[in-house]
């Protein structure tokens, strides 16, 4: 029996995790929530399957852009206060920078000197503290779509556990984003934006290497890479939207310390963040369902799976 917090293989019969001491409970015949989709008024707004179909209730049903924004604030919603955390985390360098630096709202009062510690340093920080922020979220959104408890801190287990891998990933993305945004051009960066955005997910449940996870994620958008698109605009209008609130609600504060704008721009990174956090992972299983028949026992399985048991 795997345990529901760390993934330990212990016996059947077993009380705790030998590992972390997480009592443990058969789940035999457990259907994890959200996905409920033939149960009449379910979550999903179930529907009946076909006549004389014998599909599993546990199935995911493919989704339309509608219903993957919709269960995206669902699960943002259910799993705010640890993915907030999550996000929050990254932010810290950035905090520290405006508060030891020069905040938005004093640029042009005097002429600020080059500070490595401030300009360098807690840039390079921040973008370091990203990769491990980025797993344990797409980890924790797993967590949430098998009906687990949603943990920060199982989440940043799982995440060190691929930190090489997950490096990788985020380096080549970022690497080919500043190479094709000089040199070539935006359009082959939203093509690879799109073809490798599935990568991370890819590393945190199947146990991939950085580059495999590249090339996986090539493998899964293969003939729906204009559907990604469309749907990657869709989310990227509703983040700017949510984050126009934060924004006007910052420019308030700019009026009772510049500081406080600074920091009022930090937390709504932090809370919309999140989202693509959400909304990577959902569509990810969307393809891997519509591709491979996956399943919601295969995703609890990825999600219980230490990195090293990952299916290759």
């Amino acid at each position: 029996m795997l345990c529901s917090r760390c993934g330990h293989q212990n016996p059947d019969d077993a009380r705790f995790c030998g590992e972390c001491g997480e009592p443990q409970r058969r789940e035999e015949g457990r259907e994890p929530a959200p996905y409920r989709p033939f149960e009449a008024g379910g979550e999903t707004g179930g529907e009946s399957p076909p006549e004389g179909a014998a599909r599993p209730a546990s199935d995911i049903p493919e989704r339309d852009l509608g219903q993957l924004i919709g269960e995206t604030l669902s699960v943002y919603g259910k799993a705010f206060i640890p993915l907030f955390i999550i996000a929050l985390i990254p932010q810290i360098p950035t905090v520290l920078g405006f508060m030891l630096g020069q905040s938005p709202g004093e640029a042009g009062t005097n002429n600020p000197q080059f500070n490595a510690g401030t300009d360098v340093f807690l840039p390079i920080l921040a973008f370091l503290l990203s990769i491990p922020s980025t797993a344990a979220a797409v980890f924790c959104v797993g967590q949430a779509l098998t009906g687990r408890k949603v943990d920060v801190v199982t989440g940043y287990s799982r995440a060190f556990g691929v930190i090489l891998p997950a490096a990788v990933v985020t380096l080549a993305l970022a690497l080919s984003a500043l190479l094709i945004l000089i040199i070539i051009g935006i359009p082959l960066f939203f093509y690879l934006l799109v073809i490798w955005f599935f990568a991370m997910p890819a590393v945190v449940f199947e146990g991939m290497g950085g580059i495999d996870a590249l090339g996986r994620s090539r493998q899964l958008t293969r003939g729906s890479r204009w559907r990604l698109f469309g749907i990657g605009i869709v989310f990227t209008l509703l983040v700017m939207a949510i984050g126009v609130v934060g924004g006007v609600v910052s420019f308030v504060l700019v009026f009772i310390s510049p500081k406080l704008f600074a920091i009022g721009l930090v937390v709504t990174a932090a809370l919309v963040t999140p989202i693509y956090y959400v909304g990577s992972v959902l569509v990810y299983v969307d393809l891997r369902v519509r591709k491979e028949g996956y399943t919601l026992q295969a995703l609890s399985d990825d999600v219980a799976r230490r990195p090293e048991q990952a299916r290759q």
